[in-house]
């Protein structure tokens, strides 16, 4: 089943925040109810392989944003990039995916269902129509975020991740670049870190410096920014699953091949961590709820 039908996409040609990429893209395909214009956009990027606390983070973040009256711009990738758009949503705000992939096939293919989510009120644009994502392409894709978006902001970055080339793109772009600021031992923040290592990016402290940049007063209808609340009350013996759940949908399989519990044994755990309040099932899949 087609991602998006001819029907739903429109062409946009020559867009002028486009304008300062090399070469320049003829054209965008465009999914959703967003027209590009110039509302303040800013990026959320970071890791796929995020933390629980980097996921609660950067969906506060969006939240927090989304209610300011900003667009939200990320890659539509597991991780950060999701929990950015499902923060989003979440806040009835709009919210922009670029991907890599032509707008025909959804990728990654298990994003399909919030894509389609975010074109109804956001929207997802691709240089391409029907063309699978490959190395060149995730990096044409990271451009393009960062030439929409008027602020950028790397929550959680390794030192290889994706999401620093978005940095480096806002960097030479000219746009304002924030990194959220982690502790020297988190391997998953590496890159992040190395970031304000090496100047050109400012610390993200609070959501009302990001705010007051873009002209947005943070005091009309923008909540505090959501900073990873306290550990829940979790039973020791269920306290390695739970911290290997996060936000999005994750299956049974996936679990065992991250804690390397059996199956028997994990689908005994996380029935008791759901009759707790702590996790919610969907079919064959498993989310945490705090």
């Amino acid at each position: 089943m087609p991602l998006f039908s001819r029907a739903d996409v429109s062409r946009i040609d020559q867009h002028p925040r486009l304008t300062a990429l090399r070469p320049i893209p003829k054209h965008l395909f465009c999914a959703g109810k967003r027209t590009l214009d110039g509302t303040p956009t800013v990026a959320i990027v970071g890791t796929r392989r995020a933390d629980p606390a980097a996921v609660r983070y950067a969906f506060g973040l969006a939240q927090t944003l989304a209610n300011a009256g900003a667009i939200v711009c990320s890659g539509g990738a597991l991780g950060i990039d999701t929990a950015a758009h499902r923060g989003t949503l979440d806040a009835k705000g709009q919210t922009l995916v670029v991907l890599a992939s032509g707008l025909c096939k959804a990728y990654p293919p298990r994003n399909a269902d919030l894509f389609r989510e975010v074109a109804k009120s956001g929207a997802v644009v691709s240089e391409f129509w029907d063309v699978p994502p490959r190395a060149g392409r995730f990096l044409r894709r990271n451009q393009v975020i960062a030439a929409l978006s008027d602020a950028v902001v790397v929550v959680q970055a390794p030192p290889r991740s994706g999401a620093l080339s978005t940095a480096r793109a806002a960097i030479r772009l000219g746009k304002p670049l924030w990194v959220v600021p982690a502790a020297p031992w988190d391997t998953r923040s590496g890159g992040s870190n190395e970031l304000l290592r090496s100047g050109g990016a400012a610390p993200l402290w609070r959501a009302h410096d990001l705010l007051q940049t873009l002209s947005l007063d943070p005091r009309v209808n923008a909540p505090q920014l959501a900073i990873p609340r306290s550990r829940p009350r979790v039973p020791e013996e269920l306290r390695a699953v739970y911290d290997s759940l996060s936000l999005q949908a994750q299956s049974l399989d996936e679990l065992a091949s991250e804690t390397g519990i059996e199956i028997a044994a994990l689908s005994s755990m996380l029935l008791e961590l759901e009759l707790l309040g702590l996790v919610r099932r969907a079919g064959e899949s498993f989310t945490r709820l705090s």
